[in-house]
C-alpha cells in the first residue's frame, strides 16, 4: 500500500526497453539507450481485499514509455494488481490488469487546440468500486 498524502509525488526514473522480451526495467541514467520516464501519482484510498492490503491510485504521465506504470510501480514495491509481468506471480483466470486510463489530453497537431477525453465505467468497474465502499 501507498501512503496517503493529498500531494502528487513525483516518480523519476530511466527505463530500458527490452524488445525481444516485450520487458522494460529500471536502469542507471547513463545506460545506453535509456529514457527518462516521469509519474506523478496520488494514493486515494488504502484498502483490504481477500486479506491483501491495495492502494487505489490516481496517476499522470508526464512522459509515455513502454509498460511505464507497471515498471515503475513495480519498481517501488507496489505492482498493480494481477500484473503477472512485473509483480504478481497470480492471476485468476478472467481478471484484467488493475490499470484503467480515464483520461487522455493531447495537442492536436494540425487543429491547434488540445483535446481531451475521458471515460468513467460502469459496469466494468462496479466490483471495484463495491470493494472500496
Amino acid at each position: 500500500t501507498l501512503k496517503l498524502n493529498d500531494n502528487y509525488q513525483i516518480v523519476e526514473n530511466y527505463l530500458l526497453k527490452n524488445e525481444r522480451l516485450n520487458m522494460s526495467k529500471v536502469v542507471d541514467k547513463d545506460t545506453k539507450k535509456a529514457k527518462k520516464s516521469v509519474l506523478e501519482y496520488k494514493a486515494i484510498k488504502n484498502f483490504t481485499y481477500n486479506e491483501k492490503k491495495y492502494t487505489l491510485a490516481d496517476i499522470d504521465l508526464q512522459t509515455g514509455r513502454h509498460h511505464q506504470i507497471r515498471v515503475q510501480f513495480a519498481n517501488m514495491g507496489n505492482p498493480l494488481y494481477g500484473d503477472v509481468k512485473y509483480g504478481q506471480k497470480i492471476n485468476k483466470v478472467g481478471e484484467n490488469l488493475a490499470l484503467f486510463s480515464y483520461s487522455l489530453e493531447f495537442f492536436h497537431p494540425t487543429k491547434d487546440e488540445v483535446l481531451k477525453f475521458e471515460y468513467l465505467p460502469t459496469k466494468e468497474i462496479d466490483k471495484i468500486w463495491s470493494v472500496l465502499d
